[in-house]
């Protein structure tokens, strides 16, 4: 089966999910109050799968780039991609939280034939690796409760019922230092450039980034929770030219949907949570000199712990 298909797969059972259980309900919303100063701490992992329609080019002045298909081509079939969220509550409504996330993107795959990355003419006959890449990410929100304000006008009707409901806003940044054999590959006699890296992060720019999340309760112990997250910026100055100003357009957009279990007498505060995760992004860097692309396409199950004090 191929990425792509794995992908279209893994959001058809994303959609089924969350439709089935958001129609699910024992609660009222409220039993999801936090708090004054209450911290939430969670941890994470997406394994995921890479789609076939994820892929970096990097052109150099007048030398284009050769599209890499993560998969395909460099080998990234699957992605590890874990991360840290912390939320602090100032009281029932008001909150800030700061989200930590690594992209594991390593992989390896022959070159049968020359290609350019960065101005570089890479010689075939040689293995292409990842795993030197430096990838990931942090975000900063403002986080409120929207449950109260939402039960009052519309706690009518059976789909809001017990729902809790938060929207959040903040900047989010991304650090990617992609690299082809730690920025070593080897070139062709002929080749113009010698790196086979290129620093995305150096022209990356703070994201405006906005987001939805959603907690109902199912049974005594079972509860959903669900994310939506997206973020866009179109042909803004990065203000670090690179032979002339560089502009940057990039957007993003993720889901998760979990399963959380809770049972104070056992385990206290701890929730452990399965689920399931999707995340896209694309990013480019266009300028006289340079032209940087990636798009990352990827989705899977995820699990992790939560823990409230």
């Amino acid at each position: 089966m191929s990425s792509s298909l794995s992908v279209h797969g893994w959001l058809a059972v994303i959609g089924v999910i969350a439709c089935a259980l958001l129609r699910v309900s024992v609660a009222t919303g409220e039993e999801f109050a936090p708090h004054p100063h209450q911290l939430d701490v969670e941890v994470a992992n997406l394994s995921s799968f890479v789609a076939d329609t994820s892929l970096v080019r990097v052109r150099e002045h007048d030398i284009a780039g050769t599209r890499f298909h993560l998969a395909q081509d460099l080998g990234i079939q699957t992605m590890q991609i874990p991360r840290v969220l912390l939320t602090y509550w100032f009281n029932e409504l008001k909150a800030v939280q700061v989200q930590l996330r690594y992209f594991e993107a390593s992989g390896s795959h022959g070159l049968s034939q020359p290609a350019t990355f960065n101005g570089a003419t890479l010689a075939p006959g040689q293995r292409l690796k990842t795993g030197d890449t430096i990838w990931f990410d942090g975000v900063l929100y403002y986080e409120q409760r929207l449950t109260p304000l939402v039960q009052k006008y519309f706690g009518q009707f059976s789909l809001v019922q017990g729902l809790d409901l938060r929207a959040k806003v903040g900047l989010e940044y991304t650090y990617l230092d992609f690299r082809l054999n730690n920025g070593k590959a080897r070139v062709t006699p002929t080749s113009k450039g010698e790196e086979s890296k290129e620093d995305f992060y150096h022209q990356e720019l703070p994201m405006p980034t906005f987001g939805l999340e959603l907690r109902r309760q199912l049974t005594e112990h079972f509860a959903l929770e669900g994310t939506l997250k997206g973020n866009w910026i179109n042909h803004w100055d990065s203000l670090r030219p690179e032979g002339g100003p560089v502009y940057t357009s990039q957007w993003g957009v993720e889901t998760h949907w979990h399963l959380l279990y809770t049972n104070p007498v056992w385990l206290g505060g701890i929730g452990p949570f399965i689920g399931i995760g999707y995340f896209f992004s694309r990013q480019f860097e266009t300028s006289r000199e340079d032209g940087n692309f990636i798009r990352l396409s990827t989705v899977g199950p995820e699990f992790g712990l939560s823990y409230s004090f």
